[in-house]
């Protein structure tokens, strides 16, 4: 016996139909809203250096977490580019966090650019474009290219890789830092020797002169 679907039925099946329906759509624009919350306008580097109220190349030296959504960083000022700061001051600015977004590493280097907040703090220009991690030599954004980030600090006769080798300790030069196999080398030796033997005969000179007044 076949089972007979009566209009009714039919059109509460398509009401349902339309109703998931509706709901997914509501769902995804809801969504939607809250991932255009998380974006941004990109601004150019130079327009963001614009709105920065201090600028500097500065290391990460502390970091405090205040909610899940913003850590307080403190920064050991390297390099001040703008806003009139002092070498190797401190200054603690706000980064909002977003998930694996706006963390900063301790111990490393970056191009940081402030805004003043209304409480009189600081937090990062451009919520995570204001600040440009500083590694080997190279730039590392997720907004400006190595390029970008070299056109800008040349205004202040700066590149990333001179700002690195001035960060890093270098090497004391091999003029003044001798190692066991300079010592050992020919040219010290034959020096050695030579210095040895002038003060041997400079010596026996001596015990002879000393020997004759005595007779």
């Amino acid at each position: 016996m076949h089972r007979v679907r009566t209009p009714g039925r039919r059109a509460k099946a398509v009401m349902m139909v339309l109703l998931a329906v509706w709901t997914a759509m509501l769902f995804a624009a809801h969504a939607s809203r809250e991932v255009e919350a998380l974006n941004f306008p990109i601004e150019s580097l130079d327009e963001l250096s614009v709105h920065a109220d201090i600028v500097f190349v500065g290391t990460v030296t502390d970091r405090m977490k205040d909610s899940d959504t913003e850590h307080r960083y403190t920064f050991r000022i390297d390099i001040p580019l703008k806003g009139g700061l002092e070498k190797k001051s401190e200054l603690t600015a706000r980064v909002l966090q977003f998930g694996d977004e706006g963390v900063l590493d301790k111990g490393s280097s970056y191009l940081v650019l402030l805004q003043k907040t209304a409480d009189g703090g600081y937090t990062i220009a451009g919520v995570h474009q204001g600040f440009i991690k500083l590694k080997n030599g190279r730039a590392e954004s997720r907004y400006y290219s190595q390029e970008e980030v070299d056109r800008y600090l040349a205004r202040y006769g700066l590149k990333v890789k001179t700002i690195y080798e001035r960060l890093v300790p270098q090497d004391t030069p091999a003029a003044t830092r001798h190692s066991v196999r300079d010592a050992t080398s020919p040219a010290v030796l034959w020096t050695g020797g030579l210095a040895l033997a002038a003060l041997l005969a400079w010596l026996f000179a001596r015990a002879v002169r000393q020997r004759r007044n005595r007779i």
